[in-house]
């Protein structure tokens, strides 16, 4: 990305495994993100709108795939609609969502499907 700006970012990890971001969830540089995918490559990154005024965001079965793998795997995923974890927004990361002029999204980090433990 040219312009580096701000996003949520939430690392759902099974397993409890151990999240590559402070407390496996931080407002961070889009560059900052992209360094930390490159030192990772058994991840992958989906996005979930947040809408305003709200402070918890659930993460559903689903929104781990992306686009493509949520075609490839419609037939697959009885679970899809299942709640693996409920993420609440700090102020501050509140305060951004209400700030911004355009739609807030949280960058979710994942392990990549097919991937040893993976989801």
């Amino acid at each position: 990305m040219a312009e580096s700006r701000k996003v949520i970012v939430y690392h759902y990890r099974n397993n409890n495994n151990s999240p590559v971001i402070k407390n496996g969830l931080t407002l961070m540089q889009t560059s900052k993100l992209e360094e930390i995918l490159a030192a990772h490559p058994e991840l992958q990154q989906t996005s979930k709108p947040i809408p305003r005024g709200v402070r918890t965001i659930d993460i559903y079965q689903r929104d781990l795939l992306s686009d493509g793998q949520k075609e490839a795997q419609v037939e697959q995923l009885p679970n899809a609609e299942q709640n693996v974890a409920g993420v609440k927004l700090t102020l501050g990361m509140m305060v951004s969502v209400l700030m911004a002029k355009a739609g807030v999204e949280m960058v979710i980090l994942s392990r990549k499907v097919g991937a040893e433990g993976g989801a």
